[in-house]
């Protein structure tokens, strides 16, 4: 269980469902005002809340949530610039825009939150390997060289042929008088 990872995904997951509802609105022509700002708010605090939870850990859960979150924003941003009809109530053009503007958000949120998710753990498993002390292996137990009489063997005839009773040549003046 990585706290931290869950607490970035919410709060990535809880701003891209608030930001994502504004433009799925601004995209449909309606813009809101700073009250349902500021109650949309909420709506991405309740979002993040849920998906910093072990439901966000999920990529369905994390869907629903993202999901739940958009219909909420959707209802509240429609509730503030009037409108009351849901988009699949009377299936009009704006009402289908609406609906493939808040899907699209939905998917974004989801893509979005999973790839920040990933990047995030990547980065921090990095970050914490090089930032950790280097502690080199200990061998347990005493350490012993390991001599069997072969090895023994073979270093002592190596050592006898190097050592001969040989010397070098004399010079012998008489060889040289011709």
């Amino acid at each position: 269980m990585n706290r931290s990872a869950d607490r970035i995904r919410g709060g990535l997951s809880g701003v891209t469902c608030g930001v994502l509802a504004v433009t799925a609105h601004g995209w449909a022509g309606e813009l809101p005002g700073s009250a349902a700002l500021t109650v949309l708010l909420a709506v991405g605090c309740a979002v993040g809340a849920g998906t910093a939870t072990v439901v966000g850990r999920s990529r369905f859960g994390l869907f629903t949530a993202s999901a739940a979150g958009q219909f909420a924003a959707h209802m509240l941003l429609s509730a503030s610039a009037g409108r009351s009809d849901m988009p699949m109530s009377e299936p009009g053009e704006s009402g289908w825009l609406m609906l493939a503007a808040h899907a699209l958000a939905t998917l974004i949120c989801v893509v979005l939150t999973v790839a920040a998710d990933r990047w995030y753990r990547a980065l921090s498993s990095t970050v914490r390997t090089l930032v950790r002390p280097f502690e080199p292996h200990r061998v347990h137990g005493e350490l012993r060289i390991v001599r069997t009489r072969a090895v023994v063997r073979r270093i002592a005839e190596h050592l006898l042929g190097a050592i001969s009773r040989r010397g070098p040549p004399v010079s012998n003046p008489a060889a040289f008088a011709l």
